[in-house]
């Protein structure tokens, strides 16, 4: 018996090991021709075209936990429609949102962290269909464009 488990011990291990250095070993980015050492003439793609090709964007789907040197902010920004009725019942605040900036600046998915009023026609459902239409200046990593989250409030004041 003790003998059956240390074969299968040393059988995972190997394939464990087997598969890291299947995925470990590092690429060779060359640009343009490369003699080698038998004189053979390797010819390799630019490296900016090695690059995974970009992933189509699904709103959403961006990690809430992103580190950024640079924070988004916008650029192009539009009122939010105050509906008739909030302004007759008096109602006012401010709709905090949590909105998914992409890399090109525009508006992924838009969830309410503080609501003022839900509900369809509601100072919520105004204020995310104002969002969506906004451009930003993408958060920067290293000086790249990249996605993340950001919270604000959209406010909602009555002149009284």
């Amino acid at each position: 018996m003790r003998a059956i488990v240390i074969c299968c011990l040393i059988l995972f291990y190997t394939a464990c090991s087997t598969q890291h250095q299947k995925f470990s070993r590092p690429t060779k980015k060359y640009v343009g021709n490369r003699e080698d050492d038998d004189n053979t003439v390797f010819k390799y793609a630019p490296s900016d075209l090695l690059t995974q090709p970009e992933l189509p964007r699904t709103p959403g789907q961006t990690s809430k936990f992103v580190i950024y040197e640079d924070a988004p902010f916008a650029v192009q920004k539009y009122s939010p429609d105050y509906p008739e009725f909030a302004k007759a019942s008096g109602i006012d605040g401010e709709v905090w949102l949590e909105v998914e900036v992409f890399e090109d600046g525009t508006v992924g998915a838009v969830e309410v962290k503080q609501s003022v009023m839900s509900g369809p026609g509601g100072l919520d459902e105004s204020a995310v269909n104002t969002v969506k239409k906004w451009k930003f200046e993408p958060a920067k990593s290293d000086g790249r464009p990249i996605a993340c989250w950001v919270m604000f409030p959209v406010g909602f004041l009555l002149n009284r």
